[in-house]
């Protein structure tokens, strides 16, 4: 009996460990996106939500991590190594510029430790958790339902605002809300689209209800990355789609690569062009994507400063705009001098490259791996040390998820994933 007992109590937490851990996954991807419609639905003051919703999360956060340790399924690998240089050097970096040497800054001090150690460093570290099979179904699932849900909700407020008169997203030739810009509303649709799009690849346990869901969920997410107008959002959707169809062709499915690699590009140049005569600028500004000044300025502040103070770096942000330079690369350097910079891209590119093994070796898991490079896609356009979130938890993720893959076979029962 009490045999019986134990096991039923086990039972329940590792479904309770399954269930935050997969909130966590859908909270990366598609959290933020999805409260951010309530200010608006509820005439609201935005932080009124957000601050509460980074607080729950950051919790759950807290609370998966320490069940990780506690049950050794936390990642320990040698990258472990240059991700702990860099956040070390890069916490330094904030405590500089805000408390003991403080410089004009875009942002109020405690906005830089909110988001850089709240919202990107604690929740990245509880996603280095090594999931299993079952966890990772779950939390494919999950992130396509939150990911659905606010895409729906955002192209519906979208909507409202027309009718109402408000034509400032056409005018602006981008689909916005005033509190989820178009780069960020971009990747939720393309996030959203390669979901769907990678459940609708198999066959295994698809209801119709599910198969009417994925084809809408990949028609709205198409449809919102192209209103969003956004360049980042859309070479990553291409992206995606190719790395899909590399697992379609890796799994054997030449016939189907071949038809969808001719017909794909059709019929997205056909959307396109629709939603340019609509208003909503998708050809010009791809167009437009190597001549944006602002951009190139700066990168060149950015780059400026680093080269004045290449060992310790210089500041937070460029110190001439008052923002960060709009590539993580770039900023580590600016921030934190070589040593900093070096580690971060070490760890960054390592990544990367678990990231393409997991995606071969471990395909039921390959979406983690192409919203890796989806969001390391944002982090070369528009990214942000301190406020990527959804990168370095993509980042943690296939970092973990990967070491599980390849040690699995050598490792004993006490030491594999529980979280099934």
């Amino acid at each position: 009996m009490a045999a019986l007992e134990s096991a039923t109590n086990d039972e329940h937490t590792k479904a309770q460990s399954r269930l935050g851990l997969g909130v966590l996954y859908a909270a990366a991807v598609a959290g933020y996106p999805l409260i951010a419609a309530v200010p608006i639905l509820l005439t609201l003051e935005s932080r009124s939500i957000s601050v509460p919703f980074r607080a729950v999360i950051l919790a759950l956060s807290i609370v998966v991590l320490l069940y990780s340790v506690h049950k050794r399924v936390l990642y320990t690998g040698a990258l472990w190594v240059p991700l702990v240089v860099f956040w070390a050097l890069y916490l330094s970096r904030m405590l500089s510029d805000t408390l003991f040497r403080p410089i004009p800054l875009s942002q109020p001090p405690t906005e830089y430790f909110l988001y850089g150690f709240g919202t990107c460093f604690l929740p990245m570290l509880a996603l280095f958790t090594r999931a299993s099979d079952a966890t990772l179904r779950f939390a494919l699932r999950l992130t396509t339902l939150v990911a659905g849900i606010a895409v729906i909700t955002a192209m519906y407020l979208g909507i409202q605002s027309l009718l109402k008169g408000d034509f400032g997203s056409v005018m602006s030739s981008r689909f916005e809300l005033w509190t989820l810009n178009p780069i960020s509303l971009g990747h939720l649709g393309a996030s959203l689209a390669t979901l769907a799009l990678f459940q609708l690849r198999s066959r295994a346990d698809r209801t119709r209800g599910t198969w009417i869901f994925l084809v809408g969920a990949v028609a709205i997410g198409l449809t919102c990355t192209g209103v969003a107008a956004s360049r980042g959002p859309i070479v990553a959707l291409i992206v995606n789609c190719c790395f899909l169809l590399f697992l379609d062709w890796h799994e054997g499915h030449r016939l189907r690569v071949i038809v969808a690699a001719l017909i794909i590009p059709l019929l997205a140049i056909q959307g396109a062009r629709y939603l340019e005569e609509l208003g909503f600028g998708v050809i010009s500004r791809v167009q437009l994507a190597w001549e944006d000044p602002i951009r190139i300025d700066l990168l060149q502040g950015a780059l400026a400063q680093f080269l004045a103070h290449p060992l310790m770096g210089s500041s937070l942000e460029e110190r001439v705009s008052l923002t960060y330079p709009h590539n993580t690369f770039v900023e580590s350097f600016m921030a934190v001098g070589l040593l900093g910079g070096l580690a971060y891209a070490a760890f960054h590119v390592m990544a990367l490259q678990r990231a393409m093994r997991l995606l071969i070796s471990r395909p039921a898991a390959g979406w983690l791996a192409i919203l890796c490079v989806q969001y390391t896609i944002s982090a070369l356009f528009s990214g942000s040390v301190y406020a990527s979130n959804t990168m370095w938890a993509l980042l943690a993720a296939v970092v973990a998820n990967e070491d599980r893959s390849r040690t699995a076979a050598g490792v004993s029962p006490v030491l594999d994933p529980v979280l099934t």
